[in-house]
């Protein structure tokens, strides 16, 4: 049974080491890394016709279409929130700015974002230490646990029982945070809600927080001493 791949980012790398070709119908991605991988590897077919009964998704930066989706029996996705908590971008940045749960869900994808029914979660610990980055990673790993789980399920061409969120969910754009790193009303808060904030912005592949004095632009943020 072929399964068709939504795949972006390091974690998309990373699912193309896990699985056989043989396995796999299309490989869709516009990912340099994954597309040059992909080519490298035996047996791969990139960004062609949809032939698969099923789709997973992982990391994929783009919203399937309707007519996209129609095409398959149904099409999963690994998202790094606790949903229906952090939909949309930057989940781990909110579950530390905002107190929100951290983990991973797989779920099934619906017309909405990040709203179709939820198949398993994960999650995992945060601590008075974690920095944006350090959060992420251990997100990062708990997705992988579960695609790992389930992949075998999905190649052997396994419908997934799924069950509708509930509870309300959260939401937030990508310029959500892009607005606080770059004007976040930093003279009302708090030393903790600063030191909270410089902490949530940590992340190895991002700049922090974004401050002016006078005429010049500094980026604060945290790393942890060896």
């Amino acid at each position: 049974m072929l399964v068709d791949l939504f795949l972006g980012g390091p974690i998309g790398l990373w699912m193309l080491e896990q699985v056989d070709p043989a396995d796999i119908g299309f490989v869709y991605t516009d990912d340099f890394d994954i597309d040059t991988r992909a080519g490298k590897l035996a047996g791969y077919r990139i960004n062609g016709i949809h032939q698969a009964k099923l789709g997973l998704s992982v990391h994929y930066p783009h919203l399937l279409s309707t007519a996209t989706l129609d095409r398959y029996v149904a099409v999963y996705n690994t998202h790094p929130a606790i949903l229906p908590k952090g939909r949309c971008y930057y989940p781990v940045f909110w579950a530390l700015w905002n107190g929100e749960p951290a983990g991973c869900t797989l779920h099934q994808i619906a017309h909405g974002i990040d709203d179709g029914p939820i198949v398993a979660q994960r999650t995992v610990p945060k601590y008075a230490w974690d920095t944006g980055g350090s959060l992420h990673r251990r997100v990062s790993d708990a997705e992988k646990g579960l695609l790992l789980e389930y992949w075998p399920r999905l190649a052997r061409g396994e419908l997934l029982t799924a069950t509708p969120q509930q509870g309300a969910g959260t939401f937030n754009c990508k310029q959500d945070v892009f607005d606080l790193k770059r004007t976040a009303p930093i003279d009302s808060y708090s030393g903790r809600q600063l030191l909270d904030l410089i902490r949530a912005l940590s992340h190895e592949q991002y700049t922090g927080l974004e401050v002016s004095i006078g005429a010049h632009r500094f980026e604060v943020s945290m790393r942890e001493l060896p």
